[in-house]
């Protein structure tokens, strides 16, 4: 797979997006979809992110797939809005993006040009590159935060991200990473427990990723997350498929995408 491939691809609308259901707690209600690229491959058929966005993040083209992500996100919220069921979008950003100009001009103009409230956003800050300018990021979130968006730091107990790191920049969410969530020991628990704390006195929003059993979810209730994503809840689905899940209310289960 080159990077003419992917080029092809993004010119080609092959890259797609799936959302996966994000529920409240407490209620159980589908509050949130996570925006989720995936790449037809004409070929290959479905391929998984995992197998791409590395490569998109080398070149200039984690930037286009990003935006038509926030893009097709921020549309599929306003269908759902416009149906009278009120659903938010959760996009991925990679640090890459945060480099450049064109992710404030984006969420401003959609922003702008909206009758959705602009907490129906929120951007995840994934943790696939370390970010070096870090004034220069947080200046950049401290925009987009005015606007009105939520910022999340996403996978939280792996990769580059830290307590220094919440501390560091203007973050409205926590995104505890499925291995933490999964880990059942005392001391994976211990650790879990430490961060819900933390999001608790510093008034942050805490989704827990990758609920599966009802174990895993107990202890979330325990730990007072706010919202919690999984295939105990749903796999990721299509823009339809989604917006029939949710429709007739909260259900777990939902079916997988195909």
């Amino acid at each position: 797979m080159s990077e003419n491939d992917l080029r092809t691809a993004v010119g080609a609308d092959e890259i797609f997006a799936l959302y996966q259901p994000q529920v409240d707690v407490v209620s159980r209600r589908v509050v949130a979809g996570e925006v989720l690229a995936r790449w037809r491959h004409p070929e290959r058929g479905v391929v998984s992110p995992l197998d791409f966005i590395p490569l998109a993040e080398r070149t200039a083209l984690i930037d286009e797939i990003g935006l038509r992500m926030l893009q097709l996100g921020w549309q599929a919220a306003q269908r759902w809005n416009t149906a009278d069921f009120h659903v938010g979008v959760a996009v991925n950003v990679s640090p890459v993006q945060l480099t450049s100009e064109r992710l404030d001009a984006a969420v401003g103009f959609l922003v702008e040009h909206s009758d959705l409230p602009p907490e129906t956003l929120t951007l995840e800050i994934t943790e696939s590159h370390r970010i070096l300018d870090v004034p220069g990021v947080a200046a950049r979130l401290a925009r987009l935060r005015d606007l009105g968006v939520g910022v999340s730091i996403d996978d939280f107990g792996v990769g580059y991200s830290s307590m220094e790191r919440v501390e560091e920049l203007p973050i409205s969410e926590i995104k505890i990473d499925i291995s933490m969530v999964q880990d059942a020991t005392d001391g994976g628990y211990a650790a879990f427990m430490e961060i819900a704390e933390y999001a608790h006195a510093h008034s942050l929003r805490l989704v827990a990723e990758g609920v599966e059993t009802e174990d895993q979810l107990e202890r979330v209730e325990n730990l007072r997350c706010d919202r919690a994503q999984g295939w105990l809840f749903g796999q990721p689905l299509d823009d339809a498929a989604f917006e029939r899940a949710v429709r007739p209310g909260p259900r777990r289960g939902l079916p997988a995408e195909h």
